[in-house]
């Protein structure tokens, strides 16, 4: 997922089991060295698209939980809240409407990871009330307390995967008795068969809403956006054009 700083595009890990948003030193760095910029440009520090709210310096180095935690260079003594903005589909970084939301990260040591960008896990993809309430959706990443879809730039490795899938699958049947008249589909089978159906059909709209129930045999007019491929640059972040139209739920 893709997060806008001082309008640049950052990229972010989600990790639901990660026990703490945090930012290598040196992107924490380059954060810096942006907001030391920005001014220079014309950017208002007061304004909601000023990257950095505030900075902290532990008296304590505060302790790590999880894999590495025994590695005593894991251990933070900074951490930095960032006015991040969330921008949705069909729009572009400083647009008004845009939401943001201040996010707290520990800054690890310079050395000590190799994420690109944030990673995001504990609190902030908790379900609402608690924060922001990610859930994955086929194309987007849906963010609940905002109710913004933002795009998934890592759906389009789904068909490299596809063909290894379609691939390995040729060379289990291949290896199978001849005479064999029935082959029993195994679930990564199943899953690959239902992508290859949605591929050959098009899939063409996704659902942007609140999330709803029907019983076997009911259905439901609800809107829907037409689907286009996601532009590969990522100083627009949108993968959908905004007509809306009536599709049917069986």
């Amino acid at each position: 997922m893709w997060v806008y700083l001082g309008v640049k595009p950052v990229p972010t890990l989600l990790d639901s089991g990660a026990t703490c948003n945090a930012i290598p030193e040196g992107v924490a760095c380059f954060i810096v060295s942006l907001a030391c910029w920005l001014p220079a440009q014309g950017m208002d520090p007061n304004l909601a698209l000023y990257p950095i709210t505030r900075i902290e310096k532990y008296t304590v180095v505060a302790p790590v939980v999880g894999v590495f935690a025994q590695r005593p260079e894991m251990g933070t003594r900074f951490a930095i809240i960032l006015g991040v903005e969330f921008v949705p589909l069909n729009k572009s970084s400083g647009d008004h409407g845009n939401p943001f939301r201040d996010i707290y990260l520990k800054v690890f040591p310079n050395g000590t990871a190799n994420v690109p960008g944030l990673l995001q896990g504990n609190p902030t993809l908790d379900t609402p009330p608690f924060d922001l309430g990610h859930a994955h959706k086929e194309y987007t990443h849906f963010l609940q307390d905002m109710n913004v879809h933002l795009p998934r730039s890592e759906w389009q490795r789904r068909s490299g995967q596809r063909e290894l899938m379609t691939e390995w699958i040729k060379q289990e049947v291949g290896s199978g008795s001849k005479g064999a008249d029935v082959i029993r589909m195994t679930t990564e089978q199943c899953q690959t068969l239902s992508y290859a159906a949605n591929e050959a059909a098009g899939v063409v709209a996704f659902y942007d809403g609140p999330a709803f129930s029907l019983q076997p045999g009911e259905q439901a007019m609800v809107p829907a956006v037409p689907l286009v491929e996601l532009s590969e640059s990522h100083t627009r972040s949108q993968a959908v054009t905004g007509v809306s139209f009536e599709a049917t739920l069986l």
